[in-house]
This record gives structure tokens, sequence and C-alpha cells, in this order.
């Protein structure tokens, strides 16, 4: 699955994220339903607007940690939306992945 996350590009990365909705041909609904979200961050979301996991998705994970933002603070909180938006636990998001996303919540 490492691989996969590493050798990914743009392009099959928002395709995969459109897929991320679909599991064992079952529409997921619940935010509970991907990986890393647990029962408070998933309600931290919804609070914010983003209230499906296709919505995770469209929002993206840098706009969705800062809407959680104070409650969710952490840079475990922004690599697990990352790693619920590509369907893997947040520990297979590998260091280039990691780095931006520090970048990106820096520079806002």
């Amino acid at each position: 699955m490492q691989k996969l996350v590493e050798g990914v590009g743009p392009g099959v990365l928002s395709a995969l994220r459109v897929l991320l909705v679909w599991r064992n041909g079952a529409l997921m609904n619940d935010l509970t339903d991907l990986p890393n979200i647990g029962p408070k961050l998933a309600q931290a979301l919804i609070e914010a607007g983003i209230d499906t996991p296709a919505k995770l998705a469209e929002v993206g994970s840098v706009e969705a940690w800062w809407r959680v933002h104070p409650r969710f603070t952490c840079q475990h909180s922004l690599l697990a939306l990352e790693g619920a938006i590509q369907g893997v636990p947040k520990s297979l998001l590998n260091q280039e992945i990691r780095e931006r996303l520090r970048q990106e919540t820096l520079s806002d």
C-alpha cells in the first residue's frame, strides 16, 4: 500500500479520491467509515460543514484541517485527514506528503 501512495500522480490521486466513497460495492456515507476518522474528529468535521467522505475528498485535507481548527490543531489530525482521503492509515503516508502538508499549513 505504501508504494501506491508514494507513486501516485495527482490525476490518479484525484480519481482515487472519487472512488474512496465506495468500498465493497457499497457507498460509504459515514466519515467514521474512513481510516483514521474517529467519532470526535467526525463530529468536528460535521460541525465544520464536511459531513460525508465525498465532501472531505472535495475539500481536501488542509482546508478540512483549518475548518476544525483550533479543536484539532496537531499535525496528527492533519495526517489523519489526508490518510482518510487517500484511504490509508496515516502511518503509510510518505515523507514527501507529510512535508507538503506541513508546508501548506505553515504558509496559511
